[in-house]
């Protein structure tokens, strides 16, 4: 069984944590330490660049398939959207963070061929208007299994809250008949659980790396599905309180939902750079 994206990506961050993790005669020896591992505060703002993978689903009587929004609306190029980021260390190995994303895009298009929503059919040759809105807001506690001179260590759990709106409107059928089709009151809040663990790097007081690994497979209630958020990252610390950042994110939640306003499935997979400023005190 060939290995996945995913799981040559896990097993080089694991990889790196344990070369890193050696001692050096520099790091034993130097008492300077990178604001990244020293900071109480971190205030980042960022712009993430993403091409994107969209497939959403609503389970009726007919068909019950997913839709390619990226590919029927022309959903995929890329976007770019802001990234806010807080970090606030509130005891020595204890830390807090907070995260917000979002994404919103919709075109008209003339169908190559029938989608199913519901009930209800758009015909191909017609001309639909769809897309996605989406925030996610998430809120991590972790903490500092390793805390070095020069590099850190930290797991711990989080939640992801998504506002997932599809936006789908256009001529369809429905019992034979022609009506002009738009969805309402879809948007739907799912709270999902994740585990967390994040290592850095301190290469010196100015240069330091870091990656990231978040994932979780879970049913609960009305929601079932999982998450992948991982990501290598590098930073300048320009001056004392203020850094540039730049990073790779693979972020992809899926899953099923069974609620009064939306019965269906989604799959969102977002990949790109962010680009952000911190302020750290």
């Amino acid at each position: 069984m060939r290995p996945t994206l995913l799981s040559k990506t896990a097993m080089m961050f694991a990889l790196l944590v344990c070369l890193l993790n050696q001692p050096s005669a520099k790091a034993q020896n130097t008492d300077v330490r990178n604001p990244i591992l020293t900071s109480k505060f971190v205030v980042g703002l960022g712009v993430f660049s993403p091409s994107q993978v969209i497939r959403l689903g609503a389970n009726g009587s007919t068909v019950n398939d997913e839709i390619d929004f990226g590919k029927a609306f022309d959903l995929k190029s890329r976007s770019y959207r802001p990234n806010v980021y807080l970090m606030w260390r509130f005891f020595n190995r204890w830390r807090l963070y907070g995260e917000y994303f979002s994404f919103d895009k919709s075109n008209e298009r003339k169908l190559d061929e029938d989608l199913h929503w519901q009930d209800y059919t758009l015909k191909a040759g017609t001309y639909v208007k769809g897309g996605l809105g989406l925030d996610v807001y998430r809120a991590l506690v972790g903490y500092a299994l390793m805390d070095k001179t020069n590099q850190n260590l930290i797991i711990g759990i989080g939640a992801h809250t998504l506002g997932i709106r599809p936006h789908l409107e256009g001529e369809a059928t429905i019992n034979d008949q022609t009506v002009h089709y738009k969805n309402k009151n879809t948007n739907f809040v799912a709270p999902l659980p994740n585990i967390i663990l994040r290592y850095t790097y301190a290469i010196n007081d100015k240069w330091s790396l870091s990656g990231k690994i978040d994932w979780l497979a879970i049913n609960l209630g009305d929601y079932g599905g999982g998450i992948w958020d991982v990501g290598p990252s590098v930073q300048f610390q320009a001056f004392r309180h203020f850094s540039v950042n730049l990073d790779y994110r693979y972020f992809k939640i899926y899953g099923d939902v069974n609620r009064e306003r939306w019965n269906g499935s989604f799959f969102l997979e977002f990949k790109g750079p962010t680009l952000s400023i911190n302020a750290n005190f």
